[in-house]
């Protein structure tokens, strides 16, 4: 079905234009956060260096994760910025698109870590997005389609 979107709740505003629409998955938000904390406890009492090391080097990784979740989804007037994921809960700083460069977009049934959306962009490359809620992914799926009518929608079952 492309482009069938139906209509937010009453009250609801999108962004204008102008503006960036920011979508946070806060589960992952928290999840990286608990990871981070996990992660510098090592650093600050293991005895050997290179335990030290090691910690330090995934409490770097996983800070930049919690950086680009805390960031988000952004929609901004041409471009889509959004954090790089290998899979679904790992991820590696973000990625800008242009708009104009996404040919397609599959909104996918909803998983254990959340509501899921795959970007196909003319590159040939793919873009995994999670939003928390369905009205996070509703509010997406609306946005990209009003800077971009060419963009095609699909609904995977």
């Amino acid at each position: 079905m492309t482009n069938s979107l139906k209509e937010l709740p009453a009250g609801d505003v999108l962004p204008t234009a102008s503006t960036t629409a920011p979508f946070r998955h806060g589960a992952l938000c928290a999840l990286w956060t608990l990871l981070l904390l996990a992660t510098l406890v090592p650093v600050v009492v293991a005895k050997p260096n290179e335990a030290r090391l090691i910690a330090l080097l995934a409490a770097i990784y996983v800070g930049q994760a919690l950086l680009a979740e805390i960031l988000g989804v952004r929609v901004g007037h041409e471009t889509i910025v959004a954090p790089r994921r290998w899979g679904p809960f790992s991820s590696l700083w973000r990625r800008r698109l242009e708009i104009q460069s996404v040919k397609s977009i599959l909104a996918k049934p909803k998983s254990a870590w959340g509501e899921q959306v795959l970007l196909q962009p003319l590159s040939g490359s793919r873009l995994l997005l999670l939003f928390q809620s369905r009205d996070q992914k509703l509010a997406f799926l609306k946005v990209v389609s009003t800077r971009d009518r060419r963009v095609s929608i699909y609904r995977a079952d």
